[in-house]
C-alpha cells in the first residue's frame, strides 16, 4: 500500500521537474515527513544551491492533485512530503495485495550429503530454500521444490561397504543416545566407522572404488545398493525436516541419470561441441573463452577409465528440469559458486538451454569453538538443537502468564520458530556467528516475541467480538507509525523476491511487532469512542493478518493464543 503513496509523491515531483528517479525519494527521520525529495543531484544539473532548487520545485507542486498526500514543507535542501493518515487508513481499509509472479519456477534446495543427520550448518540452506518456495508462492509463482539426492559419492559407496563389513563404536551411540536408533545418525556411524577403519587399512580401499565403479558403470545391483544406502539416511533426515514444517514435490536421485543412460547422451552431446578435447585418455571441455580455466584447461566430463563425474549428471539433471519449467532457481553454498557457473555456461552457451538458471548463494553458519565433521562424528544436529528449544520453550511458559493447556503443543511452536526464526533474519549473504545461547532467545527481535504479538492481536479482537468499520480516524503518533509499517508489507515483499532473501520479511515483520507494541501501550482500543475505536480495531485486525502472513512465509506458526 505504501507504493501508491510513494508513485503519488514521485508523478507530483515528476510534472515540476523531470530530473528526478523514483530511487531519488528517501523515508526520513521521524518528524521530517513520510517521504522525502534530497535536492543535491539536482545543484550539480542547474549550478544553484539545492535549498533554493527544493523552494522552487515547492511552488511549482500541483496541489490539485493531492490525494495521499497532505502537506509538503521544504526544509533546507529536503522537500518533505507528509501523508494523509486518515485518507490513507480508508485506502487501506480496502487494499488487497496484488499477486504479481508469472510461470512455473523449479526450486531445488537442501540437497545435502545423505551420509548423517542434518546439522544446524546445513540447515540454513533448507530453510532459505522453504521460506522462498512460500514467498514466491504467494506473490504467484507456481513452484514445485526439488531435493537431488547425492547418491552416487565416494562417501556413499563407503557407507555401503561399511555396512557389509564394519560394525560402529559403541561411543558413538552413546554420544547421540537419544536418536542413536534415527537412519540418519546410524548412518552417519557407519560413515565414521569407515572413515577411521579406511585411513588405517587404505589398501582396503579399492573394494570401495570398485563399487563406486560398478556404479558409475551403470550396473544395477550396485547402483541399487548406493540408492539404498542414501534413502536410508534420507528417511531420517525428512523426520526432522518434515518436523521444522518443510516438504518437497519430489527427491531427485542422482543415479537416476546414469541408469537411464542420460549420462551418456549428454556426453555424446558434448563430444560433438567445439569445446571439446581430450587428454590422458579423460574427455572434458575447454571453457577458457567463456573466462572458466581449470588446471590443463580442461573440465572433465568423463574420467579415462570411461566413468562420468557429477558435473555430467547434474548436467542431465537440470537438462531435465528444463523441461518441467520456466526458471530454475538452485540455492547453494557459497563455496560452490565456480561449479554453478561451470554448469550454467555449459547448459546455456554449449547446449543451448533457453530456461534461466539462477543460482543463489548464502553464507555458511560459524560455530564458536566447535569445527563440525560428519566423518568424524562431531555434529550440531537439528534433532538435538529442536528438542533444547522445545524444552525451553516450556520453561518459559512456566514462568510467564501464558496458557498451561495443550502447552507441549505450543513449546513446540514457540521452540521451533525460535530456532528458524534466528537464521533466516540475517541476509543471505552474511555469515551467521551461532550461539546456542542467542538461537534459543525469547526477548527481543525473536519469533516468540513475533508470535506473543500475534496472539496479543487475537485476543484484543476475540473481547472485541466484532466491528464495523464506517470512517478512519488516525491521530495519536503510535497510530501512525503502526499504520505506515503494515503499509510496507509489500515493499518487503518485493525486496526479498528481487533479493531472493527472506530476511527482509523477518526484519518488516519485526519492526512491526515493534510498532505494535507501542501502539497496544499507548492507544486503548476496546474503551476508545467511535470512530476511534473502530480505527484501532482495523488496525488491530491488520497486524494479526500481516504477522501471520509473515511469519507463514518464514515457516513459522503464528499461535493465536500464548
Amino acid at each position: 500500500m505504501f507504493e501508491e503513496f510513494r508513485k503519488e509523491v514521485f508523478e507530483i515531483l515528476k510534472m515540476a521537474e523531470e530530473n528526478i528517479e523514483m530511487n531519488d525519494l528517501e523515508e526520513p527521520k521521524e518528524g521530517f515527513g513520510d517521504l522525502a525529495f534530497p535536492c543535491f543531484p539536482l545543484a550539480k544539473i542547474y549550478k544553484k544551491r539545492p535549498d533554493e532548487i527544493a523552494k522552487q520545485i515547492r511552488e511549482n507542486l500541483d496541489e490539485g492533485k493531492f490525494d495521499l498526500i497532505e502537506r509538503v514543507e521544504v526544509v533546507g535542501p529536503y522537500i518533505n512530503f507528509h501523508l494523509n493518515y486518515n485518507r490513507f487508513c480508508e485506502r487501506f481499509v480496502k487494499y488487497r495485495f496484488k499477486p504479481f509472479g508469472k510461470g512455473k519456477i523449479l526450486l531445488e534446495h537442501t540437497s545435502m550429503n545423505p551420509s548423517g543427520p542434518v546439522h544446524v550448518g546445513r540447515v540454513r540452506n533448507a530453510l532459505i530454500g522453504d521460506s522462498l518456495k512460500r514467498i514466491l508462492k504467494y506473490v504467484g509463482y507456481d513452484v514445485d521444490t526439488h531435493y537431488y539426492v547425492n547418491d552416487m559419492g565416494k562417501q556413499i559407496a563407503m557407507i555401503a561397504w561399511a555396512r557389509r563389513k564394519l560394525k560402529p563404536k559403541k561411543e558413538l551411540r552413546e554420544m547421540y543416545k537419544d536418536y542413536a536408533d534415527k537412519e540418519d545418525f546410524e548412518t552417519m556411524f557407519y560413515y565414521v566407522a569407515a572413515n577411521e577403519y579406511l585411513e588405517e587399512n587404505p589398501d582396503e580401499m579399492k573394494e570401495v572404488d570398485e563399487l563406486l565403479l560398478r556404479a558409475e558403470s551403470g550396473d544395477k545391483d550396485a547402483l541399487h545398493e548406493l540408492r539404498s544406502v542414501a534413502s536410508y539416511c534420507i528417511k531420517g533426515q525428512r523426520k526432522i525436516l518434515e518436523r521444522l514444517g518443510i516438504e518437497y514435490d519430489s527427491f531427485d536421485y542422482e543415479s537416476k541419470y546414469v541408469e537411464n543412460s542420460d549420462v551418456k547422451k549428454v556426453i555424446e552431446n558434448l563430444k560433438r561441441s567445439r569445446y571439446f578435447k581430450e587428454e590422458n585418455g579423460a574427455i572434458g571441455l575447454d571453457l577458457q573463452s567463456f573466462g572458466i580455466e581449470r588446471r590443463g584447461g580442461l573440465v572433465v566430463i568423463q574420467r579415462s577409465n570411461g566413468t562420468s563425474v557429477y558435473l555430467t549428471r547434474d548436467i542431465a539433471y537440470h537438462l531435465e528440469k528444463s523441461k518441467k519449467s520456466d526458471y530454475i532457481i538452485n540455492v547453494l553454498g557459497e563455496d560452490h559458486k565456480v561449479e554453478a557457473e561451470v554448469l550454467r555456461t555449459v547448459l546455456t552457451n554449449i547446449l543451448g538451454v533457453r530456461t534461466p538458471i539462477e543460482s543463489i548463494f548464502y553464507s555458511f553458519v560459524n560455530f564458536k569453538g566447535l569445527q563440525l565433521s560428519t566423518r568424524r562424528g562431531l555434529t550440531a544436529p537439528m534433532d538435538l538443537l529442536i528438542d533444547q528449544s522445545v524444552e525451553k520453550a516450556l520453561q518459559e511458559i512456566e514462568k510467564r502468564e501464558f496458557i498451561k493447556e495443550k502447552k507441549e503443543n505450543i513449546a513446540e511452536t514457540i521452540g521451533i520458530g525460535a530456532v528458524k526464526y534466528h537464521i533466516l533474519r540475517t541476509g543471505i549473504t552474511k555469515p551467521i556467528n551461532f550461539t546456542w545461547e542467542e538461537a534459543l532467545s525469547f526477548d527481543g527481535d525473536a519469533a516468540p516475541y513475533l508470535q506473543y504479538m500475534h496472539a496479543r492481536a487475537c485476543s484484543i479482537l476475540r473481547k472485541a467480538d466484532g466491528y464495523r468499520f464506517k470512517e478512519a480516524r488516525v491521530e495519536h503518533p503510535s497510530e501512525k507509525r503502526l499504520l505506515l509499517s503494515l503499509s510496507k508489507f509489500g515493499d518487503a515483499l518485493k525486496r526479498s523476491v528481487e533479493e531472493r532473501s527472506p530476511h527482509h520479511i523477518a526484519n518488516f515483520c519485526y519492526r512491526v511487532c515493534t510498532s505494535f507494541s507501542a501502539f497496544y501501550r499507548d492507544c486503548p482500543v476496546l474503551e476508545a469512542e467511535s470512530p476511534t475505536r473502530e480505527t484501532r480495531l482495523f488496525l488491530v485486525e491488520r497486524s494479526r493478518d500481516i504477522i501471520k502472513d509473515s511469519l507463514n512465509l518464514l515457516g513459522i506458526d503464528a499461535p493465536e493464543r500464548m
